[in-house]
């Protein structure tokens, strides 16, 4: 009591689970619980004005703008957790928005497929975009193919190639044939992902870099020779 006519409560936590409407107004009621045999002054009921109070209701399901790469894959717009396409996901051990984006780099046909025609080109598009806006930091990783090794980000996509003491960009300025072995190795870190090695530093970091420009011509004729 303060002042022998007032209370001060400083913090309130209100379950209202009356409906889903949210409205967050509320009223508070008290009133004094008397013995049955009190026979003093009546002390009249009290009613607040109403006020706002913050809803949690659903912040559990809630997506993250942007997602990150352990988020779990239901945090991505159109899945539901537990929904449909949630099912269809982990059932392919999709489980995080990081296997999301993995398998849409290496075969993204097989990702649209298990999601369904149940999911809409439209949705299609919201989910994938969704997913694109992950924060996919600098780690980059390296896998070992007997005729070159590929540095690859965190989600499996092609961030260079490595062939003796040549660092190359991507494997879109490669020639056609090329360009298909880089991706069959690709799919195959995805497929054998413990054995990627995580590399120390950035690509963009690294001075062989510098190196390729200057041997350009040797490498495309050197590796032209090895794929014979």
């Amino acid at each position: 009591m303060k002042d022998s006519c007032s209370v001060v409560v400083r913090d309130l936590v209100f379950t209202d689970n009356s409906s889903w409407i949210r409205s967050r107004h509320f009223r508070v009621g008290v009133r004094v619980a008397q013995a049955s045999n009190y026979q003093g002054l009546r002390i009249k009921e009290a009613i607040t004005n109403r006020f706002i109070v913050k809803d949690h209701r659903g912040e559990s399901y809630k997506k993250h703008y942007p997602p990150s790469l352990t988020d779990e894959v239901w945090r991505l717009e159109k899945i539901g957790k537990d929904g449909t396409f949630h099912k269809r996901l982990t059932a392919e051990n999709i489980y995080t928005v990081e296997d999301f984006l993995k398998m849409h780099s290496v075969d993204q046909g097989r990702l649209r497929k298990i999601l369904g025609i149940g999911m809409s080109d439209r949705t299609w598009e919201m989910t994938l975009n969704h997913a694109k806006t992950c924060v996919l930091g600098e780690k980059i990783y390296v896998y070992r193919g007997l005729q070159c090794d590929l540095l690859l980000n965190s989600i499996c996509e092609v961030a260079g190639i490595v062939m003796g003491n040549l660092t190359l960009p991507p494997q879109d300025q490669l020639p056609k044939a090329q360009r298909e072995l880089v991706q069959q190795m690709a799919k195959e870190a995805y497929d054998h992902w413990d054995m990627v090695e995580e590399m120390s530093g950035m690509l963009e970091n690294s001075p062989l870099l510098s190196i390729f420009f200057t041997y350009i011509s040797f490498f495309f004729i050197s590796y032209h020779a090895l794929m014979k």
